[in-house]
């Protein structure tokens, strides 16, 4: 296993679980007066600065001259209310709707297969959504969220032979769970007409760009050997039905 990423294992998943939970809390629902301050008066800075060392400087460009141009109005806040539900809660015909199952079925109708093993993944780690988020378990935020979560529950592992299974693990969830439809959903959000600010269509970007590095950075660490080790653990434990996030 990679020396540096055992070393930085901790760190690296604290980092990982910040952003995951910045992602899905941005596209959870409109921006509250406090949310709207941390652009508005300059504290996504630091974070945006953290992206961009991470190599996502184009990305974050837009958003840079987003929060630059904020004057931290009333009426912005409003407006960018009013891009949320431009974005995510009108009809599909106008809006990039954030749920796998329609782009990934070919009714593209809700609660489809996708909505189906998102909630039997949810049960079998027993998690739950939040009483006040009211949206079918498949749902662009649940993915996040579940990412968040677990990169700070395995942030504290210290085992390599388990470091890699939940790399596996991680990998598979996002290239076969979230990756297959990101694209789509970012490309559509991307074209949603008449917006006052370009707030979501550079978040979406963003995050589709950070999960496939993600994804990617998750099995340079493993040499063959141990890589081999825990692709069958982690096969093991998907054959027995125990999907664990720790």
């Amino acid at each position: 296993m990679d020396q540096e990423l055992q070393q930085h294992w901790n760190k690296i998943n604290q980092q990982r679980a910040a952003f995951y939970g910045w992602f899905a809390g941005a596209f959870a629902k409109e921006l509250s007066k406090q949310a709207f301050e941390f652009y508005s008066g300059g504290d996504s800075d630091s974070l945006l600065q953290a992206l961009a060392q991470l190599g996502f400087e184009s990305e974050i460009g837009p958003l840079q001259e987003f929060t630059s141009s904020l004057e931290g109005t009333e009426d912005e806040r409003i407006s960018l209310m009013a891009d949320f539900a431009s974005c995510f809660l009108l009809d599909s015909r106008q809006s990039a709707l954030p749920y796998a199952s329609y782009y990934l079925e070919e009714s593209k109708l809700l609660y489809g297969d996708a909505n189906t093993r998102m909630n039997e993944f949810l049960q079998g780690n027993q998690l739950q959504l939040h009483e006040e988020f009211r949206e079918p378990a498949d749902h662009l935020v649940v993915y996040l969220a579940v990412m968040a979560d677990w990169c700070t529950e395995v942030a504290e592992c210290t085992d390599p032979v388990e470091i890699q299974r939940q790399i596996v693990e991680q990998h598979e969830f996002l290239t076969e769970a979230l990756l297959p439809w990101l694209e789509e959903w970012a490309k559509r959000l991307d074209n949603v007409p008449n917006l006052s600010f370009t707030f979501y269509p550079a978040m979406g970007q963003l995050l589709l760009s950070y999960v496939t590095v993600d994804a990617d950075a998750m099995l340079d660490g493993l040499d063959d050997g141990t890589a081999a080790k825990a692709v069958e653990a982690a096969a093991r434990t998907s054959a027995d039905g125990n999907h664990t996030l720790h």
